[in-house]
């Protein structure tokens, strides 16, 4: 429960105050670490538990992969992989393994990789590990999904816009237009929108949140004149948007 909440502190408190350990417990304190930023410290703990004589199961080796996805632990990542498949453990990688290690290679440029594990999982990739590709392919511009994983997407059950919306960029991007139709259509029959754009500001304590082409705050046509106002004067100080 500490770790969850953030207070890394409070759980290895009562994390050291067991007096005996078991892999729930070993597994929620890594997992904590592993979430909020303290990679090396999660893999540190990690040694520990395989030291305490504790044999790890796949949601260890999650947590771990996790520690180096967000602490950029390439080489760490790599290591503790094969430890994970290899003797005297041989666990088999689930998907979220797998999805672990894609996300940290992308996150680290070397998407050549990603694409070599990707080709050898023995399940086909899911919706985050195609949106960590055409993340780094917008990123990068290194990278050509196969036919297989762009033919896969339509079978995610998958609501959330990004992965679409980056699919089509890409497709954009290599002038692909019957494409791009394609993806909007399968959009629009799976009944998935683009999330509009928005900014939020704090002024006097109280958050504000604007909607590209909303007009519902109460203070809309105050606000858009003194937008205006602030527009005319920037442009009487030599300022020329590159808006098209």
């Amino acid at each position: 429960m500490y770790a969850k909440c953030g207070c890394i502190e409070m759980a290895q408190h009562v994390f050291n105050l067991l007096p005996s350990k078991n892999i729930r417990t070993w597994n929620a304190y890594i997992g904590g670490l592993a979430i909020n930023g303290h990679g090396k410290e999660a893999l540190k703990q990690f040694g520990y538990l395989v030291e305490s004589g504790t044999r790890p199961n796949e949601v260890t080796f999650l947590a771990v992969f996790t520690a180096c996805c967000h602490s950029g632990l390439v080489d760490e990542g790599r290591s503790y992989f094969n430890l994970m498949t290899n003797p005297p453990y041989n666990l088999s990688p689930l998907l979220e393994h797998y999805g672990c290690m894609v996300d940290l290679l992308c996150r680290a440029e070397l998407v050549g990789e990603a694409m070599e594990l990707i080709k050898k999982m023995p399940m086909p990739p899911d919706v985050q590990i195609l949106g960590a590709l055409l993340s780094a392919s917008n990123t990068y511009g290194n990278v050509k999904l196969t036919p297989t994983m762009l033919k896969s997407l339509p079978n995610f059950k998958c609501q959330e816009s990004g992965v679409y919306v980056l699919l089509s960029n890409l497709y954009a991007t290599d002038k692909k237009w019957a494409e791009v139709r394609n993806i909007r259509r399968l959009m629009k029959e799976k009944g998935i929108s683009k999330a509009p754009g928005s900014s939020l500001i704090r002024v006097n304590g109280k958050s504000h949140k604007f909607l590209v082409g909303d007009n519902s705050h109460p203070q809309s046509e105050d606000i858009h004149i003194l937008l205006n106002i602030l527009a005319n004067q920037t442009y009487l100080e030599g300022y020329i948007d590159t808006l098209s």
